[in-house]
């Protein structure tokens, strides 16, 4: 029986991790125009489990494209120690021309990581367990 829970949830997060994963490529694809932009605020996440407290921080950023501009929170959120944005801070941005709303940060790589290490658990849930 625990095998068999053991290879859904394998199946669950080769599912997630590469679907996501490959969402985030083909987005990088297709972000062809790049622009300026500015870390204009910190969106902080309180989370309290078990009694411990972590706290999650994305940045905000702000961007113009054609005259229109953009604020977006980024989607991934990075702990206090590993946090490496501050506001007034300029990035680029790359994004996709009919959809400027979907971005991201040249140089930032941890959705891909984070998407990645997801998959590769449920790879080895599937194949090693």
């Amino acid at each position: 029986m625990a095998i068999i829970i053991i290879k859904l949830l394998g199946i669950f997060f080769t599912y997630i991790g590469g679907a996501s994963l490959l969402y985030e490529i083909f987005k990088r694809i297709k972000c062809k125009e790049y622009t300026s932009g500015k870390v204009v605020d910190i969106f902080e996440d309180v989370k309290t489990k078990k009694g411990k407290t972590k706290v999650f921080l994305y940045p905000i950023f702000e961007y113009i494209v054609d005259g229109n501009t953009y604020t977006e929170k980024f989607n991934v959120g990075t702990g206090k120690r590993n946090f490496k944005y501050a506001i007034g801070e300029e990035v680029e941005i790359y994004y996709i021309p009919t959809e400027p709303q979907k971005y991201y940060v040249k140089g930032n790589i941890e959705g891909i990581k984070g998407y990645a290490l997801i998959l590769i658990v449920g790879l080895v849930f599937l194949f090693v367990v």
